[in-house]
């Protein structure tokens, strides 16, 4: 009887970010052989590697195709050169049981990080695993008015006989919000450049994607194993008709927050995705007491600085601008804090507030 042919140790595998080990030559093990008992014959059981060397190569692996994709022309600009970002989608990806492609194609990320889900790739998710999602847009004039709304449904796989159901956006909703105002019945958003923002652009694909995300976190929080799910524009995105954020953040910081209308999330950091704002001015919380700093020269001579400028001068610079109706100043002081205080929110509101200001004059 001639004896059984050792089998070769070599290993010969390629690993790809999806966690799959293609073995390219058919006759290598991917791992050591074992015996039995004292037998020099090869019982053809094979042993793992260690997991510690598979986690290193996966890791190795995974890095030499991140930064081959991230100098790829066709991703999104989240990812575009950032090898770290697709390292994270990687990982992203392998959580949810997904493509790393889809989650390069469908996943954002805002200043500091946070991933933002198209509408879309929400809806994918939650009917995978047979959830029916229903998704409608009432308009009873035929256009997107204030009397139009959109409303989302989803019926559980595993519990068919309730209905999950959003309340019904509509524009007055979103205008508590902050997020748009009506004029004459009519959407009306702007930026403080005066450019058009998607809710003025797109109401019902704003309505309907607002529904969508609510339903989806009140019934299928387990899909997305407890991570927060929020749409871009949800988070301050300008977005197109499809919500793809239209500035993805080629700084590397994520895309831009600070140009958008309150409502995606405050300051503080609280998400108010959900959150359609009070129902009456009594329910606003009061306005913080003044600063007791003095301003800085306040008609903008050269004792202002807008680096270490206190929130008091700005204020006595944006509130005079707005009264005035100087949109020339209002622009400049807009540059300004966009060069010198990026990450200041509450500047960043002052001048916010102030184009909503001129706008609603306007349209009025």
């Amino acid at each position: 009887m001639s004896r059984p042919q050792k089998a070769p140790l070599r290993e010969r595998v390629a690993p790809d970010p999806n966690g799959t080990h293609h073995t390219v030559d058919p006759d290598a093990h991917t791992g050591q052989v074992v015996r039995s008992g004292g037998s020099r014959a090869l019982s053809g059981v094979v042993v793992p590697t260690a997991p510690v060397d598979q986690a290193q190569a996966q890791m190795q692996a995974n890095r030499k195709w991140a930064e081959e994709m991230a100098y790829s022309e066709m991703v999104p600009d989240t990812y575009k050169g950032k090898v770290n970002n697709v390292l994270w989608a990687i990982e992203y990806a392998k959580s949810l049981d997904l493509r790393v492609m889809v989650v390069l194609n469908n996943v954002y990320l805002a200043r500091g990080g946070k991933p933002a889900l198209t509408s879309a790739l929400m809806s994918g998710m939650v009917r995978r695993p047979g959830h029916r999602l229903r998704v409608k847009m009432h308009l009873p004039n035929g256009i997107p008015d204030a009397e139009a709304y959109a409303v989302a449904q989803i019926i559980r796989a595993d519990d068919p006989s309730f209905t999950f159901e959003s309340s019904p956006w509509n524009l007055h909703r979103a205008a508590r919000a902050g997020l748009v105002q009506v004029v004459n019945g009519r959407p009306f958003a702007r930026s403080f450049e005066d450019k058009v923002l998607p809710w003025e652009k797109y109401p019902e694909a704003m309505l309907k994607a607002r529904a969508i995300s609510e339903v989806i976190r009140d019934a299928c929080p387990d899909t997305f194993l407890g991570m927060a799910v929020y749409t871009p524009e949800e988070l301050g995105a300008n977005v197109d008709e499809e919500g793809r954020p239209l500035d993805t953040g080629p700084d590397g910081k994520g895309f831009a927050t600070t140009e958008m209308t309150p409502g995606g999330a405050d300051p503080d950091g609280m998400d108010l995705g959900s959150y359609d704002g009070p129902d009456s001015a009594q329910e606003l919380a009061p306005e913080p007491p003044p600063e007791p700093e003095e301003p800085e020269d306040p008609e903008g001579g050269d004792g202002f600085d807008p680096a270490t400028a206190s929130h008091g001068s700005w204020q006595a610079l944006i509130t005079a601008a707005a009264d005035t109706g100087d949109r020339d100043t209002l622009r400049e002081l807009w540059s300004l804090g966009k060069q010198h205080r990026s990450e200041d929110d509450r500047i960043a509101g002052m001048l916010q507030e102030a184009a909503q200001r001129l706008n609603q004059d306007r349209a009025a």
